[in-house]
């Protein structure tokens, strides 16, 4: 979906910070990740969409909110392009929620709602507590995405600066991790999480290659996953595409209707269908046949999102890190 270009980025930034703070005014401890985080640690200068992380228990509230919600006298609407409606179900089992403001082809913001955001193991905050952590922002960059990558790198670098050391998970310059491993305390639960640390604490020249093999099966795994909601998603999406009377609908009454829709035709939970164990393991190995005698061990098990524990015993939830 293309959206409409804003030459002020101070208009939508004004935006975003108000639907956060109305959203806390309602009671909605949400936290703001993606893009307009990225601004906030300085890491870029303007994004153009806004992801936030939302309790999935105060659903009724957002909603209640973005009803109220408008820019430029557009007021708020869902995407049924993908996605899944508003609703706990949905939410649980990983799915998103998308929403628009301005004319369905070219919309003038567009804001993407998480309940549980892939990889995340904490939903806490740093200096500011409207927006989600470095580290949790880190974790949700390490997707299919080349651009991805970059912010997840600088902000391991920051939480290393801030005398974080669960920045060791996130930095994939292999100059800057071997130089960080020595200066920094490793804990079990960093080494259990992020197991090729071992290999910079002990100086192996094989760092580099098993850095470029760690980001292909994060990259791979990702896309496992995408393709694993995509799939579940189609018989939902051959729907909504096709009944424009969706598009007219008020915010609410057009939610109800795809919630409607969504307890015939889409599963809740896709991932906890198909298995993450049978994900990782696909996606393990096919990172080794492009990178050739690799071990296996050195590469992480992820959890799939946030509140479920479904990767390497004491992964991403461990309470140490």
């Amino acid at each position: 979906m293309r959206i409409a270009p804003v030459d002020d980025w101070p208009v939508l930034a004004e935006f975003y910070s108000k639907l956060a703070h109305d959203l806390r005014s309602r009671g909605v401890d949400s936290l703001t990740t993606g893009g307009v985080a990225c601004v906030l640690y300085s890491l870029t200068q303007k994004t153009k969409d806004c992801d936030i992380v939302i309790p999935i228990a105060k659903v009724k509230e957002v909603l209640e909110v973005l009803a109220k919600t408008e820019i430029r006298g557009h007021d708020c609407r869902l995407t049924v392009k993908y996605g899944a409606p508003f609703d706990e179900r949905w939410l649980n089992g990983g799915w998103s929620t998308h929403t628009y403001f301005g004319p369905s082809s070219i919309p003038i913001a567009r804001v993407d709602f998480f309940g549980n955001p892939p990889r995340v193991s904490r939903l806490d905050s740093d200096e500011d507590s409207l927006f989600l952590s470095r580290d949790g922002v880190a974790r949700m960059k390490k997707t299919r995405r080349e651009k991805d990558w970059a912010f997840a790198n600088l902000l391991g670098e920051q939480m290393l600066l801030r005398g974080d050391s669960a920045g060791l998970l996130h930095v994939t310059d292999p100059e800057r991790l071997n130089s960080a491993v020595q200066k920094t305390v490793v804990t079990p639960s960093l080494l259990l999480e992020r197991p090729l640390l071992q290999l910079a604490l002990d100086g192996n020249p094989e760092l580099k290659r098993y850095l470029k093999a760690e980001k292909n099966f994060w990259s791979t795994l990702d896309d496992l996953r995408l393709k694993t909601y995509e799939r579940a998603w189609t018989p939902y999406g051959e729907i909504v595409q096709n009944d424009q009377s969706l598009l007219h609908m008020r915010l609410e009454e057009q939610n109800l209707a795809l919630t409607e829709i969504a307890e015939k035709t889409l599963e809740p939970d896709p991932l906890g269908t198909v298995g993450w164990q049978t994900l990782i393991e696909k996606a393990k190995q096919e990172t080794s046949e492009t990178f050739h005698d690799i071990e296996l061990r050195l590469l992480p098990s992820p959890n799939s999102f946030f509140g479920r524990n479904d990767g390497s015993p004491g992964g991403q939830n461990d309470p140490e890190l």
